[in-house]
Parts: C-alpha cells; sequence; structure tokens
C-alpha cells in the first residue's frame, strides 16, 4: 500500500522520487505535500499539461522535476511518464475541488519545453525552444533561441537572446519583450505599437511576429554590456 503522501506511479520503476509533507501554505491553498524526481530513461523533449499553478524553467546540467501539489489526491490525476523519449508531465483536476500544483523543472541545455496550461503563470529562464499555450495567466521568458507562445488572457514578458525566433499572440493583453539592439525581421499587429532600440529588416536573422490585437506590443532593443 502506498503510504498517505504517496501516489500509485510514485514507485514506478526508472524513476529516483521523493515525496515530503509539506505544513505550509502557498497560493490559493495549503501545498499538501511536496515531490522531487529525475527520469533515468533517456529524455529528448519535456511537455507539461497543467490546468492550474505556476510552472518554472531553468537552466540545469541534470533533468529533475519538484512539484508542490496543493490539492487532495482524490481531486486531481497527477502523472509522470516518459513516452517515445518525451517526458509527460500532467495535472489534471478531477473534481470542483480546488486543485492546483506548482513544477519547477530543471532543464539541461538543448531540450525542448512544451508547456500547456490553463490557468497560472509561466517564468522560464535559459530554455532554447519553448512552445507555450495559456489560457488565462502571464509569462515571463528569458529565451536564447525560439520562442511560441499563445495566451488567450494575460501579458507576456520577456528577454531574447540575439538571431531569436518569437512568434507571440494574446488575446487580450499585452506583449513587452526587450533583445538586443540592431537588425530585427518585425511583423507587428496590435492596438498599440511601440519600437525602440532596434532598425526593422526583413533580412535581419533575428524575426518578431507579435499580435495583440487589443493590448500593447512594446519591443526594446539593449546595448551589449560592453557597449554600455
Amino acid at each position: 500500500m502506498p503510504t498517505p503522501h504517496e501516489t500509485p506511479r510514485a514507485r514506478s520503476a526508472g524513476w529516483s522520487l521523493a515525496l515530503v509533507a509539506v505544513p505550509l501554505a502557498f497560493g490559493c491553498s495549503p501545498v499538501r505535500y511536496t515531490e522531487a524526481f529525475h527520469p533515468e530513461d533517456p529524455v529528448t523533449a519535456i511537455r507539461i499539461d497543467v490546468d492550474e499553478g505556476t510552472v518554472e524553467l531553468v537552466p540545469g546540467a541534470r533533468l529533475r522535476v519538484e512539484r508542490a501539489i496543493r490539492a487532495p489526491e482524490q481531486s486531481l490525476d497527477l502523472r509522470h511518464d516518459v513516452v517515445d523519449g518525451v517526458l509527460v508531465l500532467t495535472a489534471r483536476c478531477t473534481s470542483i475541488i480546488p486543485c492546483a500544483v506548482d513544477t519547477r523543472v530543471d532543464v539541461p541545455e538543448g531540450l525542448p519545453v512544451t508547456v500547456n496550461l490553463s490557468d497560472g503563470e509561466v517564468w522560464a529562464t535559459g530554455v532554447s525552444d519553448l512552445r507555450l499555450a495559456l489560457g488565462e495567466g502571464s509569462a515571463d521568458v528569458d529565451i536564447q533561441g525560439r520562442l511560441t507562445a499563445q495566451v488567450g488572457t494575460g501579458d507576456v514578458r520577456g528577454r531574447l537572446g540575439a538571431d531569436a525566433q518569437a512568434r507571440v499572440t494574446v488575446g487580450r493583453g499585452d506583449i513587452d519583450l526587450q533583445v538586443p539592439s540592431g537588425a530585427w525581421r518585425i511583423d507587428a499587429t496590435a492596438d498599440r505599437l511601440a519600437i525602440s532600440g532596434v532598425q526593422p529588416d526583413d533580412s535581419a536573422a533575428g524575426s518578431l511576429a507579435l499580435i495583440a490585437p487589443s493590448g500593447l506590443v512594446r519591443v526594446r532593443g539593449e546595448l551589449p554590456l560592453a557597449a554600455r
């Protein structure tokens, strides 16, 4: 029989897993327990499917997952699997009881990440390829490579590396990006548009496709530290 704070999948083969009871409150409901684990099977990509909570992505030498569960086990479908090399982290609410899971992932260099989050916040730093679908909430990102983001209601704020490729769509909300100064391919649709410190150039390596039909699209160019 599993312990009171252990899900049936916690003891599946191929995982190193630790579960710890936590008496603290976080967010809208108490943290009932936390878990931390890393897959022993090879992983080539990560996919995170969560109904409500926060998702934090940080650089790491080794893939590691921490989750804080703020829901009774009977109201939550909580899983982690490796399917054809893809680490799939699932947290779905199964009842009307308040339900949220906060997820932090240490992401090794080069692993692409897909996040599907219905309601909450996404914080991503150092990820080279991020695909994000967010129903309602906000995203703060620091991306060196490729960013694809779709947000229903909320804001996207971030910093992009040189020659990044970004496609960001916000139904209701704003987009605010900082990029290295210089030439960028820019295709923007917005209620308000503010571009400074960059030069639109259709032949530039870096590209920005930004849509916020009812909000503000702001692009700000930053000089490298050595040039300041």
